[in-house]
């Protein structure tokens, strides 16, 4: 997830994102952020896909808002 309308390369997820995961099997996966303010965010999925895997699905997506 990064803050505004901005894409970044895969390198710069970790040091560029608001919040990211590794998905490396199967289940539920949580991500956490807090943002101060009002802000326009990107989201996102980046995978890389081995011959032997074959693909990846994503079954569900939910995105919810905790007011504080």
């Amino acid at each position: 997830m990064l803050r505004f309308n901005e894409m970044a390369n895969t390198s710069d997820i970790p040091s560029k994102s608001l919040a990211n995961a590794s998905i490396s099997g199967t289940g539920d996966v949580v991500v956490d952020i807090s943002v101060e303010e009002p802000t326009d965010v990107v989201i996102g999925f980046v995978c890389t896909i081995t011959v032997k895997q074959g693909r990846a699905k994503i079954d569900n997506f939910k995105l919810e808002l905790v007011e504080q």
